[in-house]
């Protein structure tokens, strides 16, 4: 009987590929349907399969042909597919099928029968659901962002690397349409039809492949070789990255175009793996298969572009951007018959140079262009006009135009021949090739929007040069000039998921597949700038679509005023460019009312889109949706989306008619910069008497300069070109070290200079003051390539010493650090910046160091602030020491706060100190003299940032001073929010991580806890920059704290993010504040548990994030009705004794993280909390155990890390059903059981465990973290002995699984490449077992558990040096509690080693202590950490510490000699552990 199910087993992992029953593939296929052919080639077909669970699959069905008809195609594909067990970047093979049937057959012209055979030859995969490579091949212009092409490039040699070092498997058929990508974009090989075992060098007598991939000599004479693949690796790198494997290699213009693309200078880390790139892609492409790298040669290529420290000169070329930028790069007309259509192209100059463009039309159609040809000027744009003349039928196939561009000098004109130009010989000539689609004719129900469009592009044509026009005035408006509006139909949610219904309620800005959207994706996140503009204009443009059944009135209100608040958003830009102390107060006060107006309309429109989500159930919601309609509607109610709509009109006309009143556009174009003094200019001249704490790191500066030890005094030694850069967050006294460091030197050096480049840099302006700094001086006239030249002839065969004051961007420094000769007389350069890349990027010279400055410490900080109160003269004045405390506390070693501060107290009588005191709460608010010097200069840091990252730093302001805040925590809470947007291949949590990197990279955060894997875990905001945010929080009506009750006293705002630090008595007015003020709020931090219950009545309300160390009970049971609810965050301490949840929570369909903290006990999840569509986190941290997994836990498809779960107290079918999760990256478990009968409860135990070995088999692609974990409660020892997974996780980063015993390290451990931290309990170390672990190549943290070994007397575990396989290259924690082991370090062992722990047995002695300590680092090793373990009872407290007298010093005179300057500690174990 067929075996339905075989598939299922297979795709779960319980069963290895095998063969299948040809009816079961003719079922699942619908016996091979032309509607599930879903791919075609040379050897056959491709059909999807569609399993009873619903899962798919993928049949590959080989033709019976002269090629095929031996089988030995098929017989050398089956062979390949059954040796690639399991790979990441290989597609998965799932069975086989071969079937040969006899058939009567009648023959023509004859009433004989002949017995004929029917042959099915078929392969059976998984389903890869984006398709193959060869559809996402585009030019760099457009497609793919560059960190997903290379991903794809690396996974793809990745891939190849294991088919050719460990199977030695030639694919011979290498090409894009051979590489499948799956949800995440990662690449998978498949198609091994022509594949073929390695034997050296082998000779084919027959001749398959596509030309253009395969080797020419495999196309000459046959030959095959694992370099035959390579070059068609080569001709893929080339395509990924350009476009077109046949362009020639100029890697000169390939920058130049990627550099257009990034629209910003390339990082130094992009700027080499493009490069390297482009390298490997020319090698991999030469004709002698000897000249072409091995694939294991590429691999180490491509892993030393994650090395940051690297020179490379020529990245300075690419800092400009020398490119004619042209959009949108796909025109789309809505075609309607006998009708001409246009379409604007826009070009816009964001360059210093002059430009020429010409546009080609390779085509038979009839388009007119105006103008076709012309010149556009720096700073200036030009729209081209392109209209379609009338046609009677829509043409059937795309089309294509070119944009052609060429630089020209200032004093060429539109006169002269601009055709012949673009001819001559050796010129640049950039081409765009723009993309022509047809789209059929718009409904009539947005006709009135497409007139409207008509008038802006009749006219926008006429718009030509306009130097310094912003270009974003009408770009942004869409993403192509469209004569309509074209919705997209299908998109990702912040998983990657393609489900429609999900993706269509959504409440997120969610990613676009269009190029032609109404809103570009960086404009759909709530921000700063523009409120919720963004988000909403996406919102309303998806509520437009059939599917919500909108009356045709209420869709047309809705166009009519979607442009007004397009353009507002534009305004609102405009505006948010302008500081805001320079705007007129009447903008100020219309861009705020904008802001706070797309709130309240996108509060309307999520209640609609929450309503429809749940029509079903009308009753249920209409609470929360005449609520939310309640903010506009002034009639009837019997239609309340179609009043609040018209409201909504109204409102938005009013609004736009103010802005026309006020003239806000013009306005915003004519303020004039405030022209100030530099508020660094004094730290440049300040007294060297006067300096505090300054003389040690100018010491150190000096010392790096010489190359010698000592105080700073002796000269600076002649050698190559040195580089410092000193980085810190504005106010630390980076000038004034620079300039202590200048004063203390420059007299060694003839030529010197100090020279401040600022925020807003002109380049030009700084290479002359420069020249002037050495005494030199340059005409006006002469360019920045002049300027160099001029400085380089100065400095030539000179010792020079020159500071560059003040960088705030490494495009800036590209064009100055070429000035500076790399001779050999000893030349310096030392840089400031509050941008830890651009100090990076200054350094990347050979001899280059970064100095990262550090506040002052207690003495220094107290010493500064007496002088600048008293004085010199009078150095222990009486100062009340509760004041100067508090207040140097609050400055934080910040050297400008602690003078800023000081001058405020000298300025005011000691009578009036203690109310100085109280007025610093925060700094910023009151209107002292004395600080706004700093507050000027943090500003420039804030200014400094783009919009999104203003908004995310300003929601930091809600935490407490010296909070140490949880990177994970803020960046879930910036998704819930809408600050971030996700895009078609990264979800918007991963995004928000390069948020929260790009805030510590400017100072504005500081990194706290950092893992092994130089992950930054937490952060901490030094107390003078929390000031500033909340300064600016509160300037912009952004986010409310609420530290006492007078806070909420006086006329409020309607406030929209609250964070409520008060925790007295008195709650009345913060409860009457609840139906006022705070009745919209979106986001709430709360460290008083009791009022909770106040906020579950706050319908908008999409973040709760409560810590309350105190609480006791604590009713969660009204989030049930908080609908727009998308994380929820409880941190309790050990008081809190229960925790009432909701029996329900199927309505938070919005809900994508709950986390609770510090619970004893979770007694109960609401059931149907599997039913959530969008939870990415659930996680518990117990205290005493953790909790059941609820039934049906496979559902919950979107989890990605799910922690806390009690793994022998959930059913065996759950435990199984976390297998289902297939996003789930992190994944931890106890081990805990309440009451427990080891013979009774033995076997249930290793159920569990196979089932948790079942899932996490099924989970290889996925996860990355896996915590089998003790706890504090009784903790049990798993048995593992046969706890192998199916599948390995090949991405695992972390493995913990202290809690299950294995009889010896795991060889699958060894597959593990990406792991770097492993935590193992093991019975026994066997001689083999520590080098199953050592050349893991990312390990950087290994603890291991063990009381056995198996090593004869006298014999010892060798962990070996670098020479054998670079063992334990990466480790920087080495934790062994295994006192039976005896230990020896060959030379070279631990290169990286840092911190040591190990144990030793009761009975130590100098035979059993480690060998070969002498070889372990000195340089990195700085912590030695020895326990002795206490394992007798019958000891006496007398004859342990004699044993103590003897063992410590033998311990520590191991170790010491050879690490005098490690911290070394001997503990014995029940000291340990008291």
């Amino acid at each position: 009987m067929e075996d339905r199910n075989i598939l299922e087993r297979v795709l779960a992992g319980d069963e290895n590929p095998t063969n299948l029953p040809l009816a079961l593939l003719q079922n699942i296929t619908e016996n091979f349907s032309e509607e599930r052919k879903i791919g075609e080639g040379g050897f056959g077909k491709v059909y999807m399969g569609v399993l009873r669970s619903g899962n798919h699959v993928a049949v590959k069905r080989i033709d019976v042909n002269t090629n095929t008809l031996d089988d030995k195609q098929f017989r050398r594909e089956f062979n390949s597919l059954m040796q690639v067990i399991s790979h990441p970047n290989v597609v998965r093979f799932l069975g086989f099928c071969h079937n040969t049937e006899g058939e009567a057959i009648k023959t023509t012209g004859s009433k004989d029968f002949v017995l004929a055979q029917r042959r099915e030859r078929l392969l059976c995969f998984e389903y890869i659901s984006n398709g193959s490579l060869d559809k996402y091949i585009t030019d760099e212009l457009r497609g793919l962002d560059w960190d997903t092409r290379y991903q794809i490039i690396k996974g793809i040699c990745e891939g190849l690397h294991y088919l050719h070092k460990e199977k030695s498997i030639i694919h011979m058929d290498l090409k894009p349409a051979n590489i499948l990508l799956d949800d995440d974009m990662m690449p998978k090989i498949t198609d091994f039809g022509l594949s073929r075992r390695n034997e050296n060098t082998c000779t084919a007598s027959e001749r398959f492949g596509t030309r253009g991939y395969f080797a020419p000599e495999y196309l000459n004479h046959g030959k095959t070789s694992f370099k035959s693949d390579i070059y068609g690796l080569g001709a893929i790198i080339k395509e990924v990255i350009k476009g077109h494997k046949v362009v020639p290699d100029n890697n000169i213009n390939v920058l130049r175009r990627w550099r257009h693309r990034w629209k910003k200078p390339p990082t130094l880390q992009q700027y080499q793996q493009l490069t390297k790139c482009l390298e490997i892609a020319k090698r991999c492409r030469t004709q002698e298969p000897k000249d072409r790298p091995f694939i294991w040669d590429i691999i180490t290529c491509l892993s030393e572009t994650e090395i940051r420290n690297v020179h490379i000169d020529k990245i300075s070329l690419y800092s400009d951007d020398d490119m004619l930028g042209v959009e949108p790069l796909e025109l789309s007309f809505h075609f309607e018959p006998n009708k001409q259509i246009t379409a604007l192209v826009k070009l816009t100059n964001e360059t210093k140079y002059y430009f020429a463009f010409y546009i080609v039309q390779e085509s038979s159609l009839l388009y007119c262009t105006q103008p076709n040809k012309g010149i556009v000027s720096p700073g200036s744009k030009r729209t081209v006009k392109i209209t379609l003349k009338t046609q009677g039928n829509a043409p059937q196939h795309p089309d294509e135009i070119i944009v052609k561009s060429t630089r020209v000098e200032e004093d060429f004109t539109a006169d002269d021949n601009i055709t012949s130009t673009f001819e001559q010989d050796g010129r640049i000539v950039d081409e765009v090739n723009l993309t022509v689609v047809f789209q059929p004719e718009k409904p009539k129900a947005i006709e009135h929007t497409k007139k409207k469009w008509n008038k802006m592009v009749e006219s926008s044509s006429s718009d030509e040069d306009k130097p310094g026009v912003s270009a974003t005035r009408q770009s942004n408006r869409t993403g192509a000039v469209p004569l309509g509006f074209n919705n997209s139909t299908s998109y990702k949610d912040a998983r990657g998921q393609r489900t429609e219904q999900l993706e269509r309620l959504s409440l997120h800005a969610a990613p676009s597949t269009s190029h032609d959207k109404r809103t570009k994706m960086s404009n759909r996140a709530v921000d700063l700038a523009t409120g919720a503009m963004g988000s909403l204009l996406h919102k309303l443009d998806e509520i437009l679509k059939d599917e919500y059944n909108l009356e045709i009135s209420v869709k047309t209100d809705i166009e009519s005023f979607l442009e007004e608040l397009m353009d507002m958003q534009l305004a609102l830009r405009k505006v948010s460019q302008v500081q805001r102390d320079n705007l007129d107060d009447q903008i100020k006060r219309w861009a705020d009312g904008v802001r706070e107006m797309s709130y309240d309309i996108e509060d309307v429109v999520d209640g609609f889109l929450v309503h429809s989500e749940h029509a079903s159930n009308m009753g249920y919601f209409m609470g929360l949706v005449h609520k939310m309609f309640s903010l506009f509607k002034r009639g009837k109610t019997h239609n309340p989306i179609g009043h609040a709509i018209k409201e909504i009109k109204e409102q938005v006309k009013v609004v736009a008619d103010r802005r026309r009143r006020f003239k806000v556009d013009e306005s915003v174009a004519n303020v004039a910069s405030a022209i100030t003094i530099d508020p660094r200019v004094s730290a440049i001249y300040k007294d060297q008497k006067e300096l505090v704490g300054i003389k040690e790191p100018r010491n150190e500066l000096i010392k790096w300069l010489s190359d010698k030890d000592g105080n700073g005094d002796g000269p600076v030694t002649k050698q190559q070109l040195k580089i410092i850069s000193i980085v810190g967050f504005g106010g630390l006294g980076k000038t004034t070290l620079a300039k202590a460091v200048y004063d203390k030197l420059h007299a060694q050096f003839y030529t010197k200079a100090f020279v401040s480049v600022g925020r807003n840099p002109d380049v030009k302006n700084v290479l002359k003051e420069m020249l002037h700094g050495l005494g030199s001086s340059s005409a006006a006239s002469l360019k920045e390539k002049h300027l160099i030249d001029q400085l380089q002839e100065l400095l030539q065969n000179k010792r020079y010493f020159i500071v560059i004051d003040d960088l705030w961007d490494s495009s800036a420094w590209d064009v100055i650090q070429c000035a500076f000769p790399r001779n050999d007389c000893g030349g310096s350069v030392l840089t400031t910046t509050r941008i830890l890349s651009v100090a990076d990027d200054c350094c990347k010279h050979r001899r280059g160091y970064v100095y990262k400055m550090k506040p002052l410490n207690d003495h220094d900080s107290r010493e500064l602030f007496v002088r600048r109160i008293f004085g010199p003269q009078e150095s222990f004045p009486g100062m009340p020491e509760e004041i100067s405390v508090d207040i140097l506390k609050k400055c934080g070693g910040l050297p400008l706060a602690i003078i800023s501060t000081a001058s405020l107290l000298a300025h005011n009588p000691r009578s009036r100190w203690d109310s100085v005191r109280n007025s610093l709460v925060s700094m910023f608010e009151g209107d002292q003299d004395e600080l706004k010097q700093m507050e000027q200069i943090l500003d420039l840091s804030y200014m400094h940032l783009p919009h999104h990252l203003k908004t995310c730093l300003l929601d930091i302001g809600k935490y407490r001073e010296d909070s140490e805040i949880e990177k994970d925590t803020l960046l879930r809470q910036w998704v819930a929010q809408g600050f971030v947007s996700t895009t078609r291949t990264r979800d918007a949590e991963d995004i928000a991580g390069d948020y929260f990197y790009a805030l510590i990279n400017m100072s504005m955060i500081q990194p706290w806890t950092i893992d092994y894997n130089e992950e930054v875990q937490s952060c901490k905001v030094h107390d003078i920059m929390l000031d500033l945010i909340r300064s600016k929080a509160t300037e912009e009506n952004f986010n409310i704290v609420i530290d006492s009750p007078e806070v909420m006293t006086g006329e409020q705002k309607r406030v929209r993010r609250v964070s409520i630090h008060y925790n007295g008595e008195e709650d009345g007015q913060i409860l009457a504040a609840i139906n006022s003020s705070l009745s919209h709020v979106r986001s709430v931090l709360l460290f008083k548990g009791s009022l909770v219950p106040s906020f579950m009545v706050l319908r908008y309300v999409r973040v709760i994030h409560l810590e309350d160390e105190a609480c006791k009970r604590l009713d969660l049971t009204g989030i049930s009705e908080l609908f727009l609810l998308r994380y929820l965050k409880i941190v309790c301490g050990g008081a809190l004794q229960h925790l009432e949840l909701p029996s329900q929570v199927g309505g938070l369909r919005q809900l994508e993280a709950i986390e609770i903290e510090g619970l004893d006990v979770l007694t109960f999840l609401p059931p149907d909390i599997v039913s959530l569509p969008r939870l990415s986190h659930l996680n518990y941290t117990y205290t005493d155990t953790g909790f059941v997994l609820p039934d049906g836990i496979g559902g919950l498809r979107s989890l990605r890390t799910l922690r806390g779960v009690a793994l022998l107290e959930s059913s065996v079918d759950n435990i199984k059903g976390l297998g289902e999760l297939t996003y789930l990256r992190d994944l931890e478990v106890c081990s805990r059981y309440k009451i427990y009968d080891e013979k009774v409860h033995k076997m249930e135990w290793k159920m569990r465990m196979d089932g948790l070995c079942f899932s996490v088999g099924r989970l290889s692609g996925s996860l990355r973290s896996l915590f089998v974990s003790e706890d504090s409660g009784c903790h049990i020892v798993l048995q593992a002995n046969d706890w192998t997974p199916t599948h390995p996780p090949c991405r695992l980063e972390k493995l913990n699984m202290t809690s299950c015993k294995f009889p010896r390290i795991p060889e699958w451990i060894a597959n593990l490449r990406n792991l770097y931290s492993l935590s193992l309990f093991v019975s026994e170390v066997a001689d083999d077992g520590l080098s199953i672990v050592a050349g893991l190549p990312s390990l950087a943290y290994f603890e291991m558990q063990s009381y056995g070994h198996r090593f004869p007397r006298g014999e010892r575990a060798i962990i070996s040096g670098a020479g054998r396989d670079k063992a334990f290259r990466s480790l920087k924690h080495l934790h062994l509690i295994c006192p039976n082991l005896s230990l020896a370090f060959e030379a070279g062992a631990l290169p990286s080693l840092e911190k040591l722990e190990t144990h030793f047995r009761f009975s130590i002695s100098a035979e059993f202590l480690p060998i070969g300590i002498k070889h372990l680092p000195a340089g990195t090793l700085r912590e030695i950490s020895l326990v002795v373990d206490d394992s007798r009872d019958d000891i006496t407290a007398f004859e342990l510490e004699q044993h103590k007298s003897v063992v410590e010093p033998l311990l520590k005179g191991a170790f010491q000699p050879h690490h005098p300057a490690a911290d070394i500690t001997v503990k014995f174990s029940d000291e340990r552990w008291l």
